[in-house]
């Protein structure tokens, strides 16, 4: 889960203004009361504090923050910047030094003025600030403790600064202008923050028209507005001429952008698929990977395939291979025996720790995944099923147990991914990783929505496609000698099963 918490919102003066008698300066509104802009936010146990505005102390205090693993900059001016030597006490606190990044131009302003804080010259932690200074100086992601975050190259005014996304979030703060580049790095977004200073023309920031229109173009789910002015008006007014999916933030607001959940299904083997698939999920930030089973049999790289599953995904249910590939009954078929003894023992072990099923609650919905049916591994629900067949998915089962039957259902084995509603209930097919049956392209799944969350919430889904190098593939299974190597090449090539390729049958009959 991302979270989004808004330390300050106000222009470089603050709400009220010093010297103001204005109605929003006067306002006893808690909401028309704004501290310089910057943000915390959180990934999972990951926390990131964007700019250090001169009030940050007291929004440290007022936020309740108790670590901070990573400080990003948008640019120099004063009021992201005064608040620099609050950053100390963190450093005490966590006994460490803390990574900061910003813009090439920025990080050299930041040297020449805060020169100290990036020196290592104090014996003890907390006598100043203590930062190891990372220069952006493209539009490649980047890791923060783990976390992927995405610069956005924005204009204020006539000054490059950047905004930041991270997951589906973005923050943009004292943008006036968003070149088109930067567009596509804002698009399917949950939550972006864009500045709106006030209603009237600004040589460096946007308007609320024009912030408007950019969240009309880039059509994130929900926009908040920030660095605001006391000439925007009073919050209650400004907020009730907005459309419903905009809001005017204020201090101490926490948005929270859905979990992203990735499923993935029948890798079989097919590392270079599976590498691509992963590179994919990881270029999206998302996190949390969940396996539907089948990891082996098939392809050419079965134990590679069981060590960076349990590397990278966070669950695994068992599918028909990784059930039958420990049997004895193997022994007779040389092609089987192959993909068998390309395991070692401990991938053996692991393949029959695996559980049949596993139940998520996602935005209020009981989301379950298993690889084939709610009964057994073996039983095969294609995509053209009957009404019969569909509701079953959704029953408590022997194999499933017992408690709070699922809405949502997301399965594997057909190597065909498809997604299925009737009523309230959804089922989707992740289709496969490294054996696609419906086009020759690897796919998997994304599921979005507050994880762990009993309350109803958006929820979204959504089949991803990838492309890989089949034939590169090809030659590895060629290399290590593989069985069926042929079949193998033309499903490939051709998403048409081995099965049923005219020129041979293959000798597993499995998908």
């Amino acid at each position: 889960m991302i979270e989004l918490e808004f330390l300050g919102t106000g222009t470089s003066t603050g709400v009220p203004v010093i010297g103001c008698d204005c109605i929003v300066c006067r306002s006893g509104d808690p909401l028309d009361a704004r501290l310089r802009a910057s943000v915390v936010i959180r990934a999972d146990d990951v926390t990131l504090l964007v700019d250090t505005s001169p009030d940050l102390r007291y929004q440290m205090l007022r936020s309740a923050t108790r670590r901070i693993d990573g400080v990003l900059f948008t640019h120099t001016h004063a009021d992201h910047t005064a608040g620099m030597d609050e950053i100390r006490r963190f450093n005490a606190m966590q006994r460490a030094r803390i990574p900061a990044w910003a813009p090439e131009n920025a990080a050299a302003d930041l040297q020449e003025r805060f020169g100290y804080a990036f020196r290592e010259e104090f014996p003890v932690f907390g006598m100043a600030p203590d930062l190891d200074l990372h220069v952006i100086r493209d539009t490649a992601p980047f890791d923060v403790a783990g976390v992927t975050v995405q610069p956005v190259p924005i204009m204020h005014g006539r000054l490059p600064v950047l905004g930041y996304r991270v997951g589906n979030i973005a923050y943009l703060t004292d943008v006036k202008t968003i070149p088109e580049a930067s567009r596509d790095l804002l698009r399917d977004l949950d939550v972006l923050v864009l500045t709106a200073l006030r209603r009237d023309q600004h040589p460096a920031h946007m308007t609320l028209e024009e912030a408007l229109a950019a969240i009309d173009d880039l059509k994130p789910r929900r926009a908040c507005l920030s660095h605001i002015g006391h000439d925007m008006g009073m919050h209650a007014d400004v907020q009730a001429g907005l459309p419903e999916n905009v809001h005017l933030a204020y201090d101490g607001m926490r948005v929270i952008g859905p979990d992203r959940i990735a499923v993935v299904s029948d890798v079989h083997g097919n590392m270079t698929a599976y590498d691509a698939v992963l590179a994919d999920i990881e270029a999206r930030g998302i996190r949390r990977v969940i396996n539907l089973g089948d990891v082996i049999g098939k392809g050419p790289c079965g134990s590679a395939a069981v060590a960076r599953t349990r590397q990278r995904c966070e669950a695994t249910v068992r599918g028909n291979w990784d059930e039958f590939i420990d049997s004895k009954e193997l022994e007779p078929n040389t092609a089987l025996k192959w993909w068998y003894d390309d395991l070692t023992e401990e991938d053996r072990s692991w393949l029959r720790s695996l559980p049949f099923s596993i139940d998520l609650q996602i935005s209020g919905r009981m989301v379950r995944h298993f690889h084939a049916s709610a009964d057994r591994v073996f039983h095969r629900v294609r995509a053209q099923h009957t009404d019969a067949e569909f509701n079953r998915m959704f029953r408590n089962t022997e194999a499933t147990g017992s408690g709070q039957e699922p809405s949502v259902v997301v399965y594997g084995d057909i190597h065909a991914a498809y997604a299925e509603e009737q009523g309230n209930r959804t089922l989707i097919n992740a289709g496969s990783v490294g054996n696609p049956l419906d086009q020759p392209t690897a796919s998997y799944v994304i599921l979005e929505g507050v994880t762990d969350g009993v309350k109803a919430g958006p929820f979204r889904y959504e089949i991803v496609r990838v492309p890989y190098d089949i034939e590169a593939e090809i030659s590895i299974a060629r290399e290590r000698g593989m069985l069926e190597l042929d079949e193998y090449a033309v499903e490939l090539r051709s998403a048409v099963y081995r099965g049923l390729q005219p020129s041979k049958v293959a000798g597993s009959g499995s998908g």
